[in-house]
Parts: structure tokens; C-alpha cells; sequence
């Protein structure tokens, strides 16, 4: 029985706890595509990111690659409880990055969650965070 007991605890210590779903809307969508979303847990990662490149990598809790279809886009993740903060692109044409013109500013549709915005770049990890405690559900504009 004991062995039992010590079992189930060091299983429960190694699973993950999800702790929520979070159920993202995108709209303001403008064509056919894909959409690139990535959750961040890291500031230095998220603040990093230009949209050049796809695909996971240390800092990015979880992330989507899927067509846009008719509006809105909903997409789910279960993650557990932490500050996180959400980017991504409508990638029109299909080659995996997110087109910019001359000057850096982006050609295809773009946004973060809280609709943050940021001056010349990507708003900061803090005004694009939130906190995922327990099931929520956000929207996200695209620009």
C-alpha cells in the first residue's frame, strides 16, 4: 500500500498540470492563408521575434500553424497556469514569414493579444501579457 502511495505522488509531480483553455478568436482576417500564432512565456523571446522565421523554439509555450477559414478563426490550448503573451500573422502568400517592406513595417496582416501595439516594433511582453489562471477566452484583431 505504501508503495502504492509513493507511486501516485511522484506521478502526479511529474505530469504537467494544465490548468486552462484558452480559446482564441481571431478576426479582421482578409483573405485565404495561414495563420501563424505563438504563445510566449518569454519576454525576450516574444519582444525578439520578427516573423522570420516558424516553427517552435525555447520561449514558445505552444503555437499554431493552421489555413485561414471563414471568419472568425478560433483556435484552443491547454496550458497551464503563467503570464503569457500571443503574436501572430495572416500569412497571405504562403512562404512562412511574415512580408515587410523596406522600412520593416509589416505588408500582411499582424496582431497581439490585448490588441496591444507597439511604436516601432512589437509592443512590449507586458502590454501584450495575460494571465492564464483557469478556461478563458480572448480576441485578437488583426491590423
Amino acid at each position: 500500500m505504501k508503495a502504492l502511495l509513493v507511486a501516485l505522488l511522484v506521478s502526479l509531480t511529474v505530469l504537467p498540470s494544465f490548468a486552462a483553455q484558452l480559446t482564441v478568436t481571431v478576426t479582421g482576417l482578409s483573405g485565404p492563408g495561414e495563420i501563424h500564432l505563438a504563445v510566449y512565456d518569454d519576454p525576450k523571446v516574444f519582444e525578439g521575434d520578427t516573423g522570420d522565421r516558424g516553427g517552435p523554439r525555447d520561449g514558445i509555450n505552444a503555437g499554431a500553424i493552421e489555413p485561414a477559414g471563414p471568419e472568425p478563426f478560433l483556435t484552443t490550448f491547454a496550458l497551464p497556469a503563467g503570464t503569457y503573451a500571443l503574436g501572430l500573422f495572416h500569412d497571405l502568400n504562403g512562404n512562412g514569414v511574415l512580408d515587410k517592406n523596406l522600412f520593416g513595417i509589416p505588408k500582411e496582416p499582424y496582431g497581439f493579444s490585448n490588441n496591444a501595439r507597439g511604436r516601432l516594433g512589437p509592443p512590449s511582453f507586458e502590454d501584450a501579457a495575460i494571465s492564464v489562471t483557469g478556461d478563458q477566452s480572448i480576441t485578437i484583431r488583426l491590423d
